[in-house]
């Protein structure tokens, strides 16, 4: 008996697998329907008087639509989640049954049995089906859930619920254990009404309607059956709708929220609000025909101006279109090379308040506002741009080089800045692997360039709170090799900026201004990669003082290092450029350099002492083979007036 029943179980759960897979693309778009997507118009037709109505669009068209955009396998969305829940559904159901059955006859042992047909077995049969197919609906609920939510996808192209699992996974995250049953109350109760209606109707039917002496008794109880069935699923239709609706709701998909649903807090605002719906149709057949005839006017005419607007805006929208094709004609002629390469002078800020000048021409386009510009061109015209162009004005500023047109001299695009070639080669790539502990005897001066240069550069904050500005820059001084050019690039590697060397022979040009384009490209280059250090060496190739001469290559001179001063005095002290010079002969310097607020700081480097000699043979010692005899302190005596870079050269040597 047991395998019997097992056998039976898995037939029925092989047919239902099968009617659930041809059934499914019906199921598909009826739920799709159910929650408000229609995304193809009606069509015109006639009913069955004759009259034409518009239609929407049937079950083939539907299904035509959902192959066109996702294929036939579109149809099938939700499926496996859905034979899960059949499957399991029929064997609970099987298994809910047979125990029901079970324990009514071991309770009926000692009664009499009710006789079949009679009402008290109709009562008996249902609420068992009753039990089975609440026990089935609450355990495949879950995978209910995940199949409408995946069929819903479809309406905003959505793909959160790709899967079974993943699916689980996703429900329980955003909405815990409650969001597995999410419509399960209106499900039970239009199942429980459904049966309920579908068993007791059939019972009167086949009881006080259908005689047991007519012919085909069997097939006409049968009919009464199916008649009742499909009566009672449109009496509890609501309870599905509802129940459908709740499960999707505020889920996070499209389909679920405004405009295609409004979001419920229990299933019976949904009920609600869905019968709220329906007083639009009591009202219409409380109307008598005239009122009828004249909101259907109304309608009409308020259709007829919703048309015209949709004509309006029609047109509005075609004539920017083609405002913006012309628009775009115009930039591609503008944008016609060659550019005209042009410096801006200065940018003005347009008011249409200002008041005129008495006997100033009148400003046709007086009601705009912004800025407009005065740029200077390579042909050394000025001119005044009332229309900037197409460059935003507040991403150019005075100096910047721009490609104009050359008719109209609109601004096209910004350029990047040029610099002579040669300034270019100055900057040193590779940043200083220099330290202070490669400096022997130079600790005052170190502790100096710190205070000078590193902190105002790493920790300006400092120099803010104490209300002072830090120096713009620093000249060491003394004689040759006693390590200035070698601090500088150790001062440099403990700072985040860019190292500019320029040597004050290399500033010397025989060209008329070349030299000063130096000087001037080169703090050009510095203010755009700042923070960043100039490190002028030998500064008294170009730094001497003033005196008069009818050379020209004096008088070049003089014009390369006033360039300099005005260089200097051109940037603050909080712009994180900072000057480093060094030379060997401070005495022949003009003082206008060494006055405060250009080279504020300076630092004597003098010749190395015994002690200082010392320390600095034994660093460039450090990675050479060295025999335990060595004395350095025997050879700093012995080398006595020798500078840092000749102490080296001893270690070399040896």
């Amino acid at each position: 008996e047991g395998n019997a029943i097992m056998a039976e179980t898995c037939g029925q759960v092989l047919l239902g697998s099968g009617l659930t897979i041809l059934s499914h693309p019906l199921m598909y778009i009826k739920v799709l329907v159910q929650v408000g997507h229609e995304p193809l118009p009606p069509t015109l037709g006639k009913n069955l008087f004759g009259r034409q109505v518009y239609h929407l669009p049937g079950l083939f068209a539907y299904a035509k639509h959902i192959t066109k955009i996702d294929g036939k396998a579109g149809l099938f969305k939700g499926l496996s989640p859905r034979l899960c829940a059949g499957a399991i559904g029929t064997i609970v159901h099987s298994k809910v049954l047979q125990k029901c059955h079970e324990s009514k006859l071991e309770v009926m042992k000692s009664d009499q049995k009710a006789e079949e047909g009679s009402l008290q077995h109709v009562v008996n049969e249902t609420t068992k089906e009753m039990i089975a197919r609440s026990c089935a609906t609450i355990v495949t609920h879950p995978f209910h859930v995940i199949t409408l939510r995946c069929m819903v996808q479809f309406i905003g192209r959505e793909t959160k619920y790709s899967g079974v699992f993943d699916s689980v996974i996703t429900i329980y995250k955003e909405e815990g254990i409650l969001g597995f049953f999410a419509g399960l109350i209106p499900r039970l109760l239009g199942d429980i009404f459904s049966l309920w209606i579908c068993n007791m109707l059939a019972h009167f039917i086949n009881s006080y309607a259908i005689d047991d002496s007519m012919s085909h008794t069997n097939e006409m109880k049968n009919c009464s059956q199916a008649a009742t069935g499909f009566f009672a699923s449109m009496l509890t239709y609501p309870f599905v709708l509802v129940s459908n609706l709740m499960t999707v709701n505020n889920c996070g998909l499209a389909g679920g929220l405004p405009p295609y649903s409004e979001t419920y807090k229990t299933w019976v605002d949904c009920w609600r609000h869905l019968g709220r719906e329906d007083g639009i149709g009591e009202e219409v057949l409380k109307m008598s025909t005239e009122e009828i005839v004249q909101r259907t006017r109304l309608l009409d005419s308020e259709i007829k101006i919703m048309k015209s607007e949709v004509l309006r805006v029609t047109h509005e929208l075609q004539a920017m279109k083609d405002k913006i094709k012309e628009n775009t004609e115009k930039i591609k002629v503008n944008k016609t090379l060659p550019y005209l390469v042009s410096n801006v002078i200065e940018l003005l800020d347009v008011d249409p308040n200002d008041q005129e000048e008495d006997g100033a021409n009148i400003d046709l386009d007086s009601q705009r506002k912004g800025k407009c510009a005065v740029i200077k061109t390579s042909t050394r015209q000025t001119y005044f741009l009332p229309v900037i162009g197409l460059v935003d004005a507040e991403k150019l500023k005075p100096g910047d080089l721009v490609g104009v047109n050359k008719d109209s001299y609109l601004i096209l695009e910004t350029l990047p800045t040029e610099y002579d070639s040669r300034v270019k080669a100055m900057e040193v790539d590779e940043r200083p692997t220099e330290q202070y502990s490669d400096i022997g005897g130079l600790d005052k001066q170190i502790q100096e360039l710190v205070e000078a240069i590193v902190l105002p550069m790493n920790h300006k904050e400092k120099f803010e709170n104490l209300g002072i500005q830090p120096p713009k820059g620093v000249l060491m001084y003394g004689p040759p090799g006693t390590g200035k050019t070698l601090l500088a690039r150790a001062c440099a590697a403990q700072t985040k900026a860019t190292f500019l060397k320029l040597a004050g022979p290399q500033l010397v040009q025989m060209f008329i201004g070349d030299g000063a384009k130096l000087v001037r490209d080169a703090f050009a280059l510095a203010k755009e990669k700042a923070p960043s250090i100039i490190f002028i060496d030998e500064l008294d190739a170009i730094g001497t003082k003033r005196f008069d001469s009818e050379k020209a290559g004096d008088r070049e001179v003089q014009r390369t290092m006033l360039e300099l001063l005005n260089q200097l005095d051109g940037f603050q002290p909080n712009m994180q450029v900072k000057v480093i010079a060094a030379t060997n002969r401070v005495d022949i310097l003009d003082p206008a350099l060494l006055r405060s607020g250009r080279l504020d700081r300076k630092i004597e480097f003098p010749m190395p002492n015994e002690e200082a000699r010392a320390r600095i043979m034994q660093i460039h010692s450090r990675k050479m083979n060295v025999s335990p005899d060595v004395n350095y302190e025997e050879l700093a005596r012995c080398t006595d007036d020798f500078n840092g870079a000749q102490c080296k050269a001893v270690c070399v040597e040896a």
